[in-house]
């Protein structure tokens, strides 16, 4: 990965070379140490709902070879603006951001599945810790 995930390392806030360089055991690892330290009792799976359900679909159109797919994900990054605009805590800007990030840097179906992996792996971490404020 761009600067090797450790799961043991002090950085928590993932990169978009880190997301896209993991294996899904890293991903893992790194959304769970993302979500622990930073997102839980920030950011509910409400707030971002909309936006898995939207990913879920474009997953589906990237797994079935529909290159459409990167375009409507980069359109996903003006939701991504409001969101963070509409939010008081920091932590969730900048998972917006990270969000934007990926999303602009998507170039093939296969970006789209890693960012829908991404994606499912924050919403599965914060029901296990817990999503409530």
């Amino acid at each position: 990965m761009g600067n090797q995930f450790n799961a043991k390392s002090k950085n928590v806030v993932p990169t978009v070379s880190d997301i896209k360089s993991a294996n899904i055991d890293q991903l893992a690892d790194l959304a769970k140490k993302y979500v622990n330290n930073e997102l839980k009792k920030k950011l509910t799976t409400s707030q971002i709902r909309n936006i898995f359900s939207r990913v879920k679909k474009l997953e589906k159109k990237a797994k079935n070879g529909n290159d459409t797919c990167v375009d409507e994900l980069k359109e996903l990054r003006i939701k991504f603006a409001y969101i963070g605009g509409r939010v008081t805590k920091n932590e969730v800007k900048k998972f917006m951001d990270l969000l934007d990030a990926l999303a602009k840097d998507a170039k093939s179906p296969k970006d789209v599945v890693r960012f829908y992996e991404f994606i499912e792996a924050i919403v599965a971490y914060l029901k296990y810790f817990g999503d409530k404020y």
